[in-house]
């Protein structure tokens, strides 16, 4: 009698479960898949179960066992709630579960290249960096029943029986079976690593993870561009062409810097003829050169760092990548960045280079309107732009300078003589230093406005002494 009782009571127990699976089918249940949402905060690991196993199974009599589906039912009906407010499927919100820590630290700083400014969403207000973490993905059972994804094992020896019965592919009950007999179906998972872009307790910053991890050129590539927020290679969107090369990301990547172009643009910060193009102007922001080459600098400082100087060796194939990826930008840097490393203040730049943006000043009005700058005669300053016309008198060509007026003005009159000037009787004449030209490039003279013509120095002619080592002697 009573094993007939308990027979009864376990068919009961079955039928339950395999109508509650049922009533998840109709509503469409089987199809939703534990999934990470996209606030960190909100993360559920749960699961779709229609029925509180362990209540049924404590059930003594129809009651309690109806009251236990009650519940279910209700908890089902608050999870497909959840659910569909907060979830999203990998395939559309690139999230999901990785099996060891790294892939998924790779799988965050590809989508997520940015450091943005993050913070809490409670009344409280807190602030940090939005940037990648990786930890556990078992914050709870995952399931409403049963035991947590990490582990393998089945929900009671029920399992064994229905695995005979080829209940684990079922079209209809597949679904809690897989769920609730794991050992049974085969459907461990194993311990899955989930990241964050916000900071959990136990979780760890992806940068260190990978860091720890980097054997290749690619990999060291990869921490360093995140560290520093600039994109050389290792984000496959410079690869397609979306993300230029030596992008930099600034302020909590709320502005970007095309450094590539920025640095080889940097020769108007120190070429004479206009000493305000690379100044602030009306519509156009001053050209930041130091800020990339600093950052420039900041990559290639980690890429060479000593820990990693010998895996890094033994890459050959990713050393030439770096290479081909930083060509374009070295021999600009080396002309326009070094110096603003080897002369790090200010005295020490102008003292070498006293023509450059940044050093030069002029204090009459037709030196500075014919070096493209504005003369307040007001205040008898030089500017970079136009100032409102109720403080100064904008002159902005050597035409409307008051020396330049009062100078044709005499002429016009004769009481000087045209072909008479101060400048001769004044002026301190310059005898040119004639160089070979490859003396003049080792000084710095790239260009050829520089020293053709040019008061100073001249190239010299003829032909210098060259060593042809490929001649037999």
């Amino acid at each position: 009698m009573l094993r007939r009782c308990f027979n009864m009571e376990f068919r009961i127990i079955s039928v339950l479960l395999l109508l509650g699976s049922w009533q998840a089918q109709s509503r469409g249940l089987s199809r939703i898949k534990p999934v990470l949402v996209t606030n960190t905060s909100q993360t559920l690991g749960v699961g779709i179960n229609t029925f509180d196993v362990n209540a049924l199974a404590r059930a003594t009599n129809f009651t309690a066992i109806l009251r236990a589906a009650g519940r279910s039912r209700a908890f089902s009906s608050a999870l497909q709630t959840t659910i569909n407010s907060h979830a999203k499927q990998p395939k559309d919100g690139h999230y999901g579960a990785y099996k060891a820590r790294v892939p998924a630290c790779k799988e965050c700083i590809t989508f997520y290249p940015k450091i943005e400014q993050g913070g809490s969403d409670d009344g409280h207000y807190r602030k940090w960096p939005a940037q990648c973490y990786v930890g556990d993905c078992e914050f709870e059972d995952p399931w409403a029943a049963g035991p947590p994804d990490t582990s393998c094992g089945d929900a009671g020896w029920e399992c064994w029986y229905w695995g005979l019965q080829d209940m684990c592919k079922n079209e209809h009950y597949g679904l809690s079976m897989r769920t609730l007999c794991k050992a049974t179906c085969g459907t461990c998972t194993g311990q899955k690593y989930c990241f964050s872009r916000d900071p959990i307790a136990k979780y760890d910053d992806c940068q260190q993870v990978l860091y720890a991890d980097a054997t290749q050129v690619m990999d060291l590539s990869r921490v360093c561009e995140y560290n520093h927020q600039i994109m050389v290679m290792s984000n496959p969107q410079v690869w397609y062409g979306n993300i230029k090369p030596f992008t930099m990301y600034r302020d909590m990547a709320t502005s970007e810097l095309d450094c590539m172009k920025i640095i080889q643009d940097g020769r108007i910060v120190y070429d004479d003829d206009d000493s305000f193009d690379s100044r602030r102007k009306p519509g156009q922001a001053e050209l930041p050169l130091g800020t990339c080459c600093e950052r420039v600098h900041k990559y290639f400082t980690c890429m060479g760092n000593p820990e990693k100087e010998k895996l890094m060796s033994q890459d050959t194939e990713g050393l030439d990548f770096l290479d081909q990826a930083s060509y374009n930008i070295l021999g600009a840097f080396q002309s326009y960045c070094t110096p603003l490393f080897m002369y790090p203040t200010k005295e020490e730049f102008c003292a070498k280079y006293p023509r450059s943006d940044p050093c030069v000043k002029y204090t009459a009005c037709e030196p500075c309107t014919e070096h493209k700058g504005v003369w307040c005669p007001e205040t008898k300053t030089c500017m970079s732009q136009r100032a409102h016309p109720e403080k100064c008198t904008n002159r902005e060509h050597p035409t409307q300078c008051l020396s330049y007026i009062n100078r044709m003005k005499r002429l016009r009159f004769g009481k000087i003589q045209p072909t008479t000037t101060t400048t001769t009787t004044t002026s301190i004449k310059i005898t040119p230093v004639h160089r070979w030209w490859y003396e003049i490039m080792g000084m710095g003279n790239y260009f050829a406005k520089n020293y053709i013509p040019s008061p100073y120095i001249k190239v010299k002619q003829g032909k210098p002494g060259n060593y042809m080592p490929e001649e037999k002697f």
